[in-house]
């Protein structure tokens, strides 16, 4: 009897010593996510940009921008790859690729053919996928085991899931049959689906449209309209996040020499402008982004005829808006008008420019 409560106590010191060092992601000096153990000693070196805890042996990481999964060793076993990824639950994996979601096994190997406009983790054997714009629940094979008609779906939790049917909330059993309804359509009552601090960690990690101090870098065509004039140009752009929803903007705008004829005379006119812009986003989303815009900026024009040329300066205030699209981790689709006043000896001026082209997020 004796040795066998010694076995009993040895088992439970070591499941006590095993549970102590299991590893847990931490910031660090850095601002870089790493592992350390039950005792805090660092584990796996603090080298991320995200991380989530480990869930059957992996946990996911993000670095450039990309996720993928680690062991418990550090080694990557499925590349850095996707925008957005899950947790592991019975073996599987949800993982963003594109626009889509689909499901891979720990080789990094897609198992399940179809690929959903949204997905949750797999849960007590089921998991919630979203699909042609409705909610339904696959299993572990990708077979539908209750139908997509939902607006709303939560995890399975003890036996139950969350869901929304034509505006009204009620939970379903395994079976898809209600078993409790609730009536309430208030938008209050919106779907608090079973989200971990590591998934909203990678939400907010992964869209990553403004974050305090990202900079990014565009470049793009733009055209110049005021009243009796019509200039094409090239602009750049530098953005900085200041802090959440604002960002800064600087440009600057070349506009190509044009030629008009103002009373019969040929006058050729160039500009360059500055602008920087404080830009505060309204709408955020995985893919699109928009934002009002206000800024100040200083202008150079160069006047032109007979061989005679007048240079000046002078000081206005830019208002627009913009959009950003999300084209990858890394670039995006911008477009922006602005309306500009101008301040010339005493006098108002106005004139509207539009800009297009790509914007590279590099921090």
């Amino acid at each position: 009897m004796k040795k066998v409560l010694l076995i009993l106590v040895a088992v439970m010191a070591v499941s006590i010593c095993s549970y102590g060092q299991a590893l847990r992601p931490v910031r660090g000096m850095n601002q870089k996510w790493g592992f350390v153990d039950g005792a805090g000693k660092a584990v796996i070196s603090f080298k991320y940009e995200a991380a989530q805890e480990f869930s059957e042996g992996l946990a996911a990481v993000m670095f450039n921008y990309l996720w993928g999964f680690i062991d418990e060793t550090g080694r990557v076993v499925i590349p850095l790859k996707y925008s957005k990824v899950g947790k592991f639950s019975d073996g599987l994996a949800r993982v963003k690729v594109g626009w889509q979601w689909l499901f891979i096994d720990k080789t990094g190997e897609e198992v399940i053919s179809r690929r959903y406009d949204d997905a949750g983790d797999f849960s007590e054997g089921l998991a919630r996928v979203k699909y042609a714009g409705k909610w339904g629940f696959i299993n572990n094979r990708g077979t539908p085991m209750i139908s997509f008609i939902y607006g709303s779906a939560s995890d399975f939790s003890e036996g139950l899931a969350r869901v929304r049917f034509k505006g009204k909330w009620g939970f379903i059993n395994k079976s898809g049959n209600v078993v409790i309804k609730i009536e309430a359509t208030n938008e209050t009552n919106t779907l608090q689906t079973n989200t971990t601090s590591s998934e909203r960690q990678t939400t907010a990690n992964s869209s990553a449209f403004n974050r305090p101090g990202q900079v990014s870098i565009g470049f793009s065509p733009s055209i110049y309209l005021e009243k009796g004039l019509f200039m094409f140009g090239l602009c750049g752009k530098m953005r900085i996040g200041i802090a959440k929803p604002i960002r800064l903007e600087g440009s600057f705008t070349y506009n190509f020499p044009k030629t008009i004829k103002l009373d019969g005379i040929n006058v050729k006119s160039s500009m360059w402008d500055v602008s920087l812009n404080m830009q505060t986003i309204v709408t955020k989303g995985d893919i699109f982004l928009l934002y009002p815009l206000i800024g100040l900026r200083v202008s150079g024009l160069k006047v032109s005829a007979y061989s005679v040329s007048k240079s000046m300066t002078f000081f206005g205030m830019n208002f627009g808006a913009g959009f950003d699209v999300k084209l990858s981790n890394i670039v995006f689709f911008n477009l922006e008008p602005k309306y500009m006043l101008s301040f010339i000896d005493g006098t108002v001026g106005s004139g509207f420019t539009v800009s297009a082209g790509l914007i590279f997020r590099f921090k």
